[in-house]
């Protein structure tokens, strides 16, 4: 399958990939498993041994960048139902803090004033306090000797960080124990999820079978609306949205698909002038060149129930899904039948594994537009 719609890279072609990937965004993007991995070393090494191990009054996470503040919620949103303790995503310490609260602390700065001033204020009060920053300069200072370090052991830019950050939310929750459904999702396993992702997601394999390059080639040339229909996949969409415009430099939006579906009419616009080369287009003899075609993609953490699809299908060819897995595929799904439904360690791996997969298709999209 040949790519016509990026105007520089043939994305089958690997050895143009690799030749113009010079600040290894693919490679950066592959290392989500080892994110996962390196955070359940930590655990296993103890890193968490000082903190409490009983219900806490409340988990706060403190971040203040969109990466990590994403990351938290899709955890948060997967694990809500378990939960049997508030917990929240902020950009400082609140003041009602004490001891019998849990917070984590992630960003990659360890020299943000607001970050600094939060791990100083849990640490005062007594709280439980994970620190997920380099640990280095004023946080270091600032948490030691009581907050728990856990810097990330493995280095990438921080919009390719979903997948650690989300590690050590998961951690945290594991260990503070909320519920048998959520200490029995194994860090170790997601991780190799991850990594089989990755590998599908190498540059040397073709589009057809490569599910990255496949997302990628399907945005390109198009308005890119992400939509998820449950609140999870609202979630994942925002997500999806914010990754490739920070890494793949594409202007994407997001949207519930009901919110999509209604105003779809207006999204559309007038059709495509696709076989005029701008080079060459006057605008005051050709008329105006045609808009972009829209493109909706269906974000969805497991396989969408029969609502959703109904409503995807107003949307004619426009719509696209957005699976974890070839299993989940909507056309597969017989009519009229519901979807399985997923263990909560399913919908977990199944949002981080499509993480991985924006994240490469992000790096896809950017090289293919980079000639």
């Amino acid at each position: 399958m040949v790519n016509t719609l990026a105007p520089g890279i043939d994305l089958d072609d690997g050895a143009a990939l690799a030749s113009a990937d010079r600040s290894g965004l693919l490679r950066h993007a592959a290392l989500s498993g080892a994110q996962a991995r390196a955070v359940d070393t930590a655990v296993n090494e103890g890193a968490l041994a000082r903190l409490p191990g009983t219900r806490p009054r409340s988990l706060v996470v403190v971040a203040r960048r969109a990466v990590p503040i994403a990351a938290s919620r899709l955890v948060l949103d997967a694990v809500a139902a378990e939960l049997s303790f508030p917990a929240v995503v902020v950009d400082h310490a609140p003041t009602w803090i004490g001891p019998l609260d849990v917070i984590i602390v992630m960003g990659d700065d360890p020299g943000d004033p607001a970050m600094v001033a939060a791990v100083d204020r849990a640490v005062r009060r007594g709280c439980g306090v994970v620190v997920a920053t380099p640990s280095e300069g004023p946080m270091r200072a600032a948490g030691a000797p009581h907050a728990i370090p856990m810097p990330p052991r493995v280095a990438v830019p921080e919009i390719f960080a979903t997948c650690g950050y989300a590690a050590v939310v998961l951690a945290v929750l594991r260990h503070i124990g909320p519920g048998e459904a959520v200490t029995a999702i194994e860090l170790g396993a997601i991780a190799d999820v991850l990594d089989d992702e990755a590998l599908r997601g190498h540059p040397e394999r073709e589009i057809l079978a490569n599910p990255a390059k496949s997302l990628a080639s399907k945005l390109l040339g198009n308005r890119v609306v992400f939509a998820g229909d449950a609140t999870g996949d609202q979630g994942l969409a925002a997500h999806a949205a914010s990754t490739m415009l920070r890494a793949g430099g594409m202007v994407a939006a997001s949207a519930s698909l009901l919110e999509v579906v209604e105003v779809f009419d207006h999204l559309a616009g007038p059709a495509p002038a696709s076989d005029v080369d701008p080079i060459f287009h006057d605008p005051e003899i050709d008329g105006p060149l045609g808009t972009e075609p829209v493109k909706v993609v269906v974000v969805s953490r497991t396989s969408p129930g029969t609502g959703t699809r109904s409503r995807a299908a107003l949307l004619g060819s426009a719509a696209d899904y957005l699976f974890a897995n070839p299993q989940d595929s909507a056309d597969d799904q017989p009519p009229g039948v519901e979807a399985p439904v997923r263990s909560l360690g399913q919908v977990l791996t199944n949002t981080l594994q499509l993480c991985v997969r924006l994240d490469m298709a992000a790096a896809y999209a950017r090289l293919a537009r980079s000639h």
